[in-house]
């Protein structure tokens, strides 16, 4: 079976991470694992995911 990833930004207020990560996973995808999280004003940086 072949994977693929993705990167998935949210921004928000009081976002509720475990509702999100039901959401995505009634999707039939998978978390497996949050890798940045910010707190405040920022500008968005896009990172080109590498494969």
């Amino acid at each position: 079976m072949e994977t693929v990833g993705t990167n998935v930004t949210v921004e928000g207020d009081d976002i509720d991470v475990a509702a999100l990560t039901e959401a995505i996973q009634h999707t039939g995808a998978v978390v497996h694992s949050i890798d940045e999280i910010v707190a405040g004003a920022y500008l968005l940086d896009n990172k080109p995911r590498s494969r």
